[in-house]
Parts: C-alpha cells; sequence; structure tokens
C-alpha cells in the first residue's frame, strides 16, 4: 500500500459459486474487480492433497470469472516487478 497499491478488499475470506457453493479462500481479494492473489509456499507444490486442491480452486474461480495472481517467494524478491504486475490487475482505490 506505501507503493501506491490499494489495501485489499479481504483476507482469507470465503468466496463462494453462483449456486451458493463455497470454493475457497484467496490470501487476498479484491472484489470489485474480481482478482485474487495467493502466496504460492513450496508447500503447494509438494504436498499433493494441497496442489491438488489448489488446482480445483483455480479453476472454479475462474468459472466464476476471478482473474488469480500466484505468487511465490521469487515474486516477495523482487517488489518492484511484483507491484507492477498486480497494478495491471487490481485498480487503484
Amino acid at each position: 500500500m506505501r507503493s501506491g497499491l490499494r489495501e485489499p478488499d479481504a483476507l482469507n475470506e470465503k468466496v463462494h459459486a453462483a449456486d451458493g457453493s463455497a470454493i475457497g479462500r484467496p490470501d487476498m481479494q479484491y472484489k470489485d474487480a474480481r482478482v485474487y492473489v495467493e502466496y504460492e509456499g513450496d508447500h503447494h507444490r509438494t504436498n499433493k492433497e494441497t496442489f491438488r486442491l489448489d488446482i480445483v480452486k483455480r479453476e472454479r474461480l475462474a468459472d466464476e470469472g476471478w482473474r488469480g495472481i500466484r505468487v511465490t517467494e521469487l515474486d516477495l524478491s523482487e517488489p518492484a516487478s511484483l507491484l507492477r504486475r498486480l497494478s495491471r490487475y487490481i485498480p487503484p482505490a
């Protein structure tokens, strides 16, 4: 936010499909833009169940019109690049 990116609308809040079923809890949500951000720690890759559930969640959110932005440790080491990427999808406040 200090760099101009607005505060997310929600953190780890459950998202529901149009039919009312729960999809998941993205790390950060920008509801008006239908954009969510997920931090992908290494366990998302190494834990088979987490990996599979992440794919299902990502696909269901896409089916509901959400755009997902995946963030890794590498992104955090290059914050200026990450902020440029996020600003393409997250409108200002």
